[in-house]
């Protein structure tokens, strides 16, 4: 009994764990992927491509989508180079920037979503 249940609810929890990653505020974008990496073995690469941009910081998973990547390799280096260029910003600027709309919604927020949308189906 045990071997038959355990191993469903076994593959259920990391399921999950993959479904609900989120980056966090102030998480490396390498812990991240390393996160992501050991829990992704046995996802397809559409899968893992969406699964990663989901979790990622609004702003970095904005960039990403928008730049259209077809390879999980392409996406991780969009933003590897978002996050860089991002603290760079940042760190010149010495301030968080704030968005420049109300509620952040901007064309591109739009534009973001019909992409992960479109990589989904």
């Amino acid at each position: 009994m045990r071997e038959r249940f355990a191993n469903n609810n076994q593959n259920w929890i990391v399921w999950q764990g993959v479904t609900t990653r989120q980056q966090g505020a102030i998480q490396t974008l390498d812990t991240y992927v390393t996160d992501l990496t050991n829990k992704f073995r046995w996802l397809s690469i559409t899968e893992k491509m969406r699964y990663f941009v989901q979790g990622l910081r609004p702003e970095v998973s904005e960039t990403v989508l928008l730049r259209q990547p077809k390879l999980f390799r392409e996406v991780e280096e969009i933003a590897r180079l978002t996050c860089a260029v991002k603290n760079t910003m940042g760190s010149v600027v010495g301030v968080a920037r704030q968005p420049s709309h109300p509620a952040g919604i901007t064309g591109a927020n739009v534009k973001s979503r019909a992409l992960l949308a479109k990589m989904e189906r």
